[in-house]
């Protein structure tokens, strides 16, 4: 358990029982940076399949159809892009509520301008 403190390991060096060493309360350090990799991993996956979910289809829409379907999506993709990308995902994720899942539809969404492009 990574949470697990074991105060008899405090701030060990690292070692073939702990390969980057404790913390200040004898956790393990890589079995914890092991668990936070898989949210991130989480986050960022879903963020791109959503973002080329949304993206591709109003990409082709736009390359197939030509003309208006072309300047409706340049457009609403222009609006997006005004915006710097990490501004945008913050609003959104202040809009949507504190959570991971809102986090990667922020995220996601974010994406979706420069996939279109």
């Amino acid at each position: 358990d990574p949470a697990k403190p074991d105060f008899n390991q405090a701030l060990a060096e690292p070692s073939w029982a702990h390969w980057l060493g404790t913390d200040d309360l004898g956790r393990d350090q890589l079995s914890r940076v092991l668990v936070g990799v898989t949210a991130s991993m989480q986050v960022g996956v879903l963020a791109v399949a959503l973002a080329f979910v949304v993206a591709v289809p109003l990409g082709l829409i736009a390359g197939y159809y030509g003309r208006v379907a072309d300047s409706v999506v340049s457009r609403l993709t222009d609006t997006l892009l005004a915006f710097p990308f990490l501004v945008l995902a913050v609003g959104l994720a202040a809009i949507l509520g504190p959570s991971l899942k809102n986090a990667t539809i922020a995220i996601g969404i974010s994406q979706i301008p420069a996939i279109i492009r």
